[in-house]
């Protein structure tokens, strides 16, 4: 059961939030548009009388714009016309002046992030210091030794000469 948070763009400091279950409506799922019938009723003329639907298959929860005239956005990318895109929390639907934000979805936790390691954060703090040559001029072991360590650590680094 998704919870989702709708802003109107026009009054950000209106949110309202709403509880759905796609799973315990006809087909699996909530409609999101203009007409009453919505399990999402949004009052925007930038909406379709039924713009999307939010449906349930397979134990996960998609979105899926109807044909709107003005149409959807998932996470900022354009929704293809019928086509399913998987929710999960923090996930975001643009409808016309409405903004619907996927809080919290029931059985899916947002993992914890694990601290990261000092080797994972500064891998050349890890270096041993020994095993560095002294800088000369026209000696590029050590620059070419740091950007092997950037490269591997995915990282990039920002040299300056002291």
């Amino acid at each position: 059961m998704p919870e989702i948070i709708i802003i109107d763009t026009r009054k950000p400091q209106e949110t309202k939030s709403i509880a759905i279950a796609p799973e315990q409506q006809l087909n699996q799922e909530c409609l999101v548009g203009r007409d009453d019938r919505c399990c999402i009723v949004l009052n925007d003329s930038l909406a379709s009388r039924i713009h999307g639907k939010i449906a349930y298959r397979n134990g996960k929860n998609y979105y899926s714009d109807m044909g709107s005239r003005n149409y959807s956005k998932v996470n900022n990318i354009d929704a293809q016309l019928n086509q399913e895109y998987a929710l999960k929390p923090s996930d975001t639907i643009t409808l016309g002046n409405h903004l619907l934000w996927v809080k919290a979805i029931a059985g899916v936790e947002v993992a914890a992030s694990q601290p990261l390691s000092p080797k994972q954060y500064m891998p050349l703090a890890n270096v041993d210091p020994t095993t560095l040559e002294t800088w000369t001029q026209g000696t590029k072991q050590l620059l070419n030794l740091l950007l092997n360590l950037a490269i591997n650590q995915g990282s990039l680094l920002l040299l300056a000469s002291v």
